[in-house]
């Protein structure tokens, strides 16, 4: 199975320039870990919740400091749409990855996180 087929399309998404109390918020609202990063429109990493905190405890007096900018990853797995799933979860368990970004060329199309690796192996187990 491919990438593609088992992944969250369209996941939300945040600019390079919004604070960490947004990357919150809007993490909260979607109910999400991880926030691909754009900087006009190009893909250029991803934050996830745990960084926002990380961040937010070290900065809490330096609202000037409080963009994204200084905590997201540009470290980022990145694959094909046509990937098979079972290489996707290879490569994060190598890499340590908490999830994938999913691309069709330059374009982010989808998001593949463990919770999604999860749900694949019990859909498999049937």
């Amino acid at each position: 199975m491919k990438i593609s087929q088992c992944m969250t399309a369209f996941p939300h998404t945040i600019a390079i320039d919004a604070s960490l109390d947004s990357a919150r918020r809007m993490m909260l609202d979607h109910d999400v870990r991880h926030l691909p990063v754009l900087d006009g429109g190009n893909l250029v990493g991803i934050i996830s919740d745990r960084e926002v905190e990380l961040m937010d405890s070290l900065l809490r007096n330096a609202q000037a400091m409080s963009s994204i900018e200084l905590a997201f990853s540009r470290v980022v797995l990145r694959f094909p749409a046509d990937e098979p799933w079972q290489n996707v979860c290879r490569e994060m368990i190598e890499k340590k990855g908490d999830c994938a970004l999913i691309c069709v060329g330059r374009q982010l199309v989808g998001i593949f996180t463990w919770v999604d690796a999860v749900k694949m192996l019990l859909h498999e187990g049937r």
